[in-house]
């Protein structure tokens, strides 16, 4: 049995007859003349190699299952799983399999599919009649089954009161109270970040139906509505069309008369039911300004919870706000739920009293500092996305 270098050492050739180096090549190619036994494996046939692709790269292996972990590759992964698709072929001899259509290749600019709109999926052009009518803006679902049933909704110039009635506005014809819903109407979507004043109320409802106690959160677009109406007006005069009706704005979730900061405003009911719905994960961040300056054994009463209405209740995390040293008497808690009055009934049962409570953040997106109170942005699309995005969430 032959035995290689010691380790640490350098092979050098043997000196050994001619005949026995001979031998030892033959030995060496596979075949033992002298034991008649194969010291290595057969080789195997051309037909087999090119049939059987050769396994992956460690690297690239250890790269392709980190991918599909996380659900996505990164375009250098990408890159390399063509290099290696190309070495394979050359190793094979079959031709590389095509990529589908690119940017920049001889196939052409690649079809992509609808538009998505910033906040969920593509907008269904086939839609309840009742989604349409809110969509459009004149009442909520419910209040558009009321105006089926009073028999105020036409379709295609005939009297509806079903409400399960399915509708295409590229192809039907919606009319409520003799006014056409448009379909750019319906498909339009609005998000806006608002800093909410005190003293307003998150309810489309008047005033004097919500007991007086404020003004409505609605009210603070009156301007961007009348712009937005005056922008309809010259497109109609200008032979676009009549003009559509305005969006119907609403309030996703609530911030209670005497709380301040952040709140979205849209006309997207699918994306405001995921983000106020506690199956998205994602949390709402308050700033709270005490009476006084907490001690530790109250800051961990807070993060202990407690039990409101027959529910228990817990913040995700409570800790000091820094950012201002001179208010030594703010804290920031952290919640997923989100309940009504939830911050304010964990503060007091830790024995503390609320001066003033402000939302800073709403899952993926945080108040700018900048934005006044009454004051609102629309959000871009990344934006929008960013709201419920977990990620985002932990890092905003």
């Amino acid at each position: 049995m032959l035995a290689g270098p010691p380790h640490g050492h350098t092979s050098r050739p043997l000196h050994a007859p001619r005949a026995s180096m001979e031998a030892l090549q033959a030995c060496t190619r596979g075949r033992c003349p002298a034991a008649g036994a194969f010291l290595q494996p057969p080789r195997t046939a051309p037909q087999a190699v090119a049939a059987a692709p050769p396994p992956l790269a460690a690297p690239l292996l250890r790269l392709r299952v980190r991918a599909q972990a996380v659900g996505f590759g990164g375009e250098q992964q990408q890159q390399q799983q063509r290099g290696l698709s190309e070495r394979r072929s050359r190793d094979t001899g079959s031709p590389p399999p095509q990529r589908r259509g690119g940017g920049g290749g001889r196939s052409g600019p690649q079809q992509r599919g609808p538009v998505r709109q910033p906040g969920g999926k593509p907008a269904s052009e086939l839609q309840r009649l009742n989604k349409a009518i809110a969509a459009a803006g004149l009442a909520s679902r419910r209040g558009a089954d009321d105006l089926i049933l009073e028999g105020k909704v036409k379709v295609n110039d005939r009297v509806v009161t079903e409400l399960g009635m399915q509708v295409d506005l590229r192809k039907d014809k919606v009319a409520v109270n003799g006014r056409e819903i448009s379909r750019e109407a319906v498909q339009r979507k609005y998000y806006f970040a608002l800093n909410k004043p005190k003293g307003f109320i998150c309810s489309n409802k008047s005033e004097y139906e919500d007991g007086g106690e404020g003004r409505l959160v609605i009210s603070l677009f009156d301007d961007w509505l009348a712009r937005w109406r005056q922008r309809q007006a010259r497109l109609a005069r200008g032979g676009a069309g009549p003009a559509g009706l305005p969006p119907r704005l609403f309030t996703v979730g609530r911030l209670d008369v005497q709380s301040v900061g952040l709140i979205f405003v849209t006309n997207d009911g699918d994306w405001a039911h995921k983000v106020m719905h506690p199956s998205s994960g994602i949390t709402k961040e308050y700033v709270v300004t005490l009476n006084r300056q907490p001690r530790a054994a109250e800051l961990d009463a807070i993060a202990a919870g407690c039990t409101m209405d027959g529910v228990f209740v817990q913040p995700v995390a409570v800790f000091k706000d820094a950012t201002d040293p001179t208010r030594p008497n703010r804290v920031r808690v952290v919640v997923a739920e989100g309940r009504n009055r939830e911050v304010r009934n964990l503060v007091e049962h830790a024995g503390l009293e609320v001066k003033s409570l402000r939302r800073t953040r709403i899952g993926g997106y945080r108040l700018p500092r900048d934005l006044p109170f009454g004051q609102f942005v629309e959000l871009r699309p990344n934006e929008v996305r960013r709201v419920l995005d977990l990620g985002a969430d932990r890092t905003a």
